[in-house]
C-alpha cells in the first residue's frame, strides 16, 4: 500500500529509501487495490483513483498498463529532460539545477486558460532491481522545499507532488508498468475541476456492428483509396502514401469547424484477407505513427493517438456484416466532453456515409 503523499520534503543526501523502491517493485507484481475505484480501463490502461484527504477533496491515482516500447528504453525517455521538452505539450521550461550540491529538477508547466501556470522543484532517483527474478526498473520523483529558490510572481508553486513508476518487460518489444501519481497543484482550482484534468484524457473508446449494403471487397477498397476519401470527406484537404525508411506511411491534413485549429496525422495502414473459423473475413487496420520524415509545423495540431480497426464479411448478397472499433485523441484544448460527443454520434454516421460511398463506387467503377 503506498503511504500518505509526505510530499515537499528538505533536499537530502537520502532521497529515497530502500522500502520506496521495494514498494513500486511489489505494486508492479500485486497491485493492491482494495478501497481503490477504477474510473477509466481502455484496451491498454487502466486507471485507479482514491481520495487522499477530505479536507482538498484531491484524489491519488494509481495506473497500470502495456506500453509498447521495450523497458531500458522506455525508462531512458522518461529521465530524459530535453526530449521530454519535444513531446510533452504542457512543459513549459524543464531542466536541472543544484540543490544542496545534488540534482534536482526546475519543472514549469503550462495550465489551460484562464488558470495561472505552475511550477515544482522536485528531485528524481532511477535504479534497477532483481525483484522476484524480475529485472525491474524504478524511478522515484517528489517536489521539495527549496528556500532559497523563491517563487516566481505570476507562477503558482507546486509543493506537493509525488511519482513511482516501475517497469518490467512483458514481451520482447513491449513494457508492463505501474505508476503512483499525486498532484496537488495549489492555487483556487476547484477539485472536481484539478481531478478531471489529472485523468488521462476523459475519452472513450468506441466499438460498433452493423449491416451495410455492399460486398466486403468493396468496402475495403474505399477503406485504401485515398483518392476517394479525400474527394468524398470535406475535412480532409490532402492525404498521401510515401515512403519512410522503407515503410509505406500516410500524411493527412484535416480542416476543423471554425475556432478549432486545423490538425494533421501520420499514420500507417494495413489490409488483409482472413479464413476465420470457415468465414472469409476483411481486416482494416489503421493508426497513428511517429517519423523524423514528417516533423510537428507551427500551423498543424499533430494527431498522435488514432486507431481504427474495421472487419468485414458477407452477410448474404450485396450485403456486409462491420464491426468497427474507433479511438481519437484530436490534441489541444478540445474539452474532452465536446470529443465523445462528436465520436458518439460521428461514428454511425461514418458508417452511413461508407455504406453511401460504397453506391457511388460501384456506379463509378
Amino acid at each position: 500500500r503506498q503511504k500518505g503523499c509526505g510530499c515537499g520534503r528538505m533536499a537530502s543526501a537520502s532521497r529515497f529509501s530502500e522500502e520506496e523502491f521495494q514498494e513500486a517493485c511489489a505494486e508492479l507484481q500485486h497491485l493492491q487495490i482494495s478501497g481503490w475505484e477504477m474510473p477509466v480501463v481502455t484496451s491498454v490502461v487502466r486507471v485507479y483513483q482514491r481520495p487522499l484527504n477530505k479536507p482538498t477533496g484531491l484524489y491519488e491515482y494509481k495506473v497500470t498498463g502495456i506500453v509498447r516500447s521495450p523497458p531500458d528504453l522506455l525508462a531512458d525517455v522518461y529521465m530524459d529532460l530535453d526530449y521530454r521538452k519535444q513531446w510533452d505539450q504542457y512543459v513549459q521550461e524543464l531542466r536541472e539545477i543544484k540543490v544542496d550540491g545534488e540534482e534536482a529538477v526546475y519543472w514549469q508547466m503550462k495550465y489551460p486558460f484562464p488558470m495561472s501556470n505552475r511550477d515544482c522543484v522536485y528531485v528524481r532517483q532511477r535504479r534497477q532491481l532483481d525483484f522476484e527474478g524480475r529485472k525491474v526498473h524504478v524511478i522515484l520523483a517528489q517536489s521539495i522545499s527549496v528556500p532559497w529558490f523563491s517563487e516566481k510572481s505570476g507562477m503558482i508553486r507546486v509543493k506537493q507532488y509525488k511519482q513511482s513508476l516501475a517497469i518490467q518487460s512483458y514481451d520482447s518489444w513491449r513494457s508492463e508498468v505501474f505508476m503512483y501519481y499525486f498532484n496537488d497543484p495549489g492555487g483556487q482550482i476547484p477539485f472536481w475541476i484539478l481531478n478531471n484534468f489529472t485523468k488521462p484524457t476523459g475519452l472513450y473508446e468506441y466499438k460498433l456492428i452493423g449491416t451495410l449494403r455492399a460486398p466486403p471487397d468493396l468496402l475495403a477498397d474505399i477503406c485504401m483509396d485515398l483518392g476517394y476519401i479525400r474527394r468524398q470527406i470535406p475535412q480532409v484537404t490532402e492525404a498521401y502514401e510515401t515512403d519512410c525508411n522503407g515503410e509505406t506511411v500516410i500524411y493527412m491534413k484535416m480542416e476543423f469547424p471554425f475556432l478549432l485549429s486545423r490538425r494533421d496525422c501520420v499514420y500507417v495502414q494495413q489490409r488483409r484477407e482472413l479464413d476465420f473459423r470457415g468465414r472469409k473475413v476483411q481486416v482494416f487496420l489503421a493508426k497513428t505513427t511517429s517519423v523524423p520524415q514528417f516533423p510537428e509545423r507551427s500551423d498543424f495540431i499533430r494527431v498522435r493517438q488514432c486507431q481504427v480497426k474495421l472487419a468485414v464479411e458477407s452477410n448474404g448478397s450485396n450485403r456486409s456484416k462491420v464491426f468497427i472499433y474507433c479511438f481519437i485523441n484530436p490534441g489541444g484544448r478540445i474539452p474532452s466532453w465536446i470529443v465523445n460527443l462528436a465520436a458518439k454520434n460521428g461514428i454511425p454516421g461514418f458508417l452511413a456515409n461508407l455504406e453511401d460511398a460504397c453506391l457511388r463506387y460501384q456506379r463509378r467503377t
